[in-house]
């Protein structure tokens, strides 16, 4: 079990940052990400993940653990307890353990390794003999918690897939919820049903692509304090009814804040618009960055309902 100490009255866990570091990149997720969803700079994720802090609060812990979709006890550091005998340390004088093995026993267990061997050569077999190999490739959605009726907000998709197989053909879909459109797209759709909502990308493994994105406008007849949720799913085309539901965050919610502030503090601070340059700077012409930069460089800024603009205070 892992050891837990007590720092300034607060509950600490020892984490294992290479462990943490695994799962975030077989998850395609960011350091970036990682710091918005536990609260803290996408620094700390990096000094936690090279063991710069070992331990953390436990709050921290579990906010990792929910962000990377496991069990806590999953990024905490294994330890040996201090009592367990290791081979050196064991008692020399104590008679080796002897197992008495049977002879109904030995001909169960030879029958057994046989029924084994056989499982294993018919599988090998039917494996060889399959054309088509199943295929792992997932699609993870980062999109804003919050944007205000009337506006505008990007949607980013991460694809990843293993490199060492042959190039093969995917595709990518989204379901819009009602009252949002997209607007714009990198690189452009292969299809928009607008009466749906529904959008598709038709691509392959071999062009380099990896990330899809688009842009959305809001209804302004949304009302704050509504909540709407996407929906997606990526299928390859090697292998019939592989389809995997897009994972990532999928609800966004109305309300008079800008979606890069994050804290909803009606202000775009220096961590808030560096955020914004680390994760949007690729797709720059599908978010608005003169705006962002305007509210960053003023005092605030505050949301007007009956133009559906915001207003900045310089």
């Amino acid at each position: 079990m892992n050891e837990t100490t007590m720092m300034g009255g607060s509950p600490m866990e020892k984490i294992d940052g290479a462990r943490i570091r695994r799962l975030r990149e077989e998850k395609g997720l960011t350091q970036l990400y990682m710091a918005t969803a536990v609260g803290v700079t996408a620094d700390t994720i990096s000094r936690w993940e090279n063991r710069r802090y070992p331990s953390i609060k436990k709050e921290n812990a579990l906010k990792l653990a929910e962000a990377l979709e496991v069990p806590l006890l999953e990024i905490l550091e294994q330890q040996v307890p201090e009592d367990f005998p290791t081979p050196d340390q064991q008692d020399e004088s104590s008679p080796p353990v002897q197992v008495m093995v049977t002879k109904d026993r030995k001909w169960l267990s030879y029958g057994v390794l046989t029924l084994l061997v056989v499982f294993l050569l018919a599988f090998l077999f039917w494996q060889s003999s399959t054309q088509e190999q199943p295929i792992l490739i997932s699609a993870r959605r980062l999109l804003p918690d919050h944007i205000p009726g009337g506006q505008k907000f990007p949607v980013m998709i991460s694809v990843t897939f293993p490199t060492e197989m042959k190039p093969f053909s995917f595709m990518l879909k989204e379901k819009l919820p009602d009252g949002c459109t997209a607007v714009a797209a990198d690189p452009p759709f292969s299809s928009y049903d607008r009466k749906n909502g529904i959008i598709k990308w038709i691509n392959k493994t071999d062009d380099g692509i990896d990330r899809f994105s688009y842009q959305v406008q809001v209804s302004p007849k949304l009302k704050n304090g509504g909540l709407f949720t996407f929906q997606g799913s990526i299928t390859p085309g090697k292998v019939k009814g592989a389809k995997n539901e897009t994972a990532g965050p999928n609800n966004i919610s109305i309300n008079p804040y800008h979606w890069a502030d994050v804290n909803l503090d009606t202000m775009i601070d220096d961590e808030e618009i560096l955020a914004v340059y680390d994760t949007y700077s690729i797709i720059e012409d599908l978010v608005d960055m003169n705006l962002v930069e305007e509210i960053w460089s003023g005092q605030g800024y505050r949301f007007d309902q009956n133009s559906l603009k915001y207003v900045v205070i310089p």
